[in-house]
C-alpha cells in the first residue's frame, strides 16, 4: 500500500449571515426544526441527518451565537433500580 494517498472530505460549515442578509436555507430549516423538537433524535429526523450530527451542528451553531434552546440529555423515561442492581451483585 506504499504511495497511496488516502482522501479526506472535509465539509466546512459558514455562520449564518449576521449582516442582515438571510441565514442559508440549510440552517435556516436545522433551527426551525431544533427549536420546534423534543429531542435531538426528532429534531435531526426532521432534516435528515444522523442524532450525532444534529447535535454537533447545534453545538457548532451555539459557539457561534446562534441562541438555540437546550436539549435535555439522555432519557428521562428510563427507571433504573438501583438498590435491586446493587443487591444482585452483592449476591453474586
Amino acid at each position: 500500500m506504499a504511495g497511496k494517498k488516502k482522501t479526506v472530505t472535509v465539509q466546512t460549515i459558514d455562520a449564518p449571515a449576521t449582516n442582515g442578509e438571510a441565514p442559508s436555507e440549510k440552517f435556516a430549516a436545522f433551527v426551525r426544526a431544533w427549536q420546534a423538537s423534543q429531542t435531538t433524535k426528532e429534531a435531526a429526523g426532521v432534516v435528515g441527518m444522523a442524532t450525532r450530527s444534529a447535535y454537533n451542528l447545534a453545538l457548532r451553531l451555539r459557539k457561534r451565537g446562534v441562541k438555540l434552546k437546550k436539549m435535555a440529555r439522555g432519557s428521562r423515561t428510563e427507571v433504573i433500580d438501583v438498590e435491586s442492581l446493587n443487591a444482585l451483585i452483592e449476591g453474586a
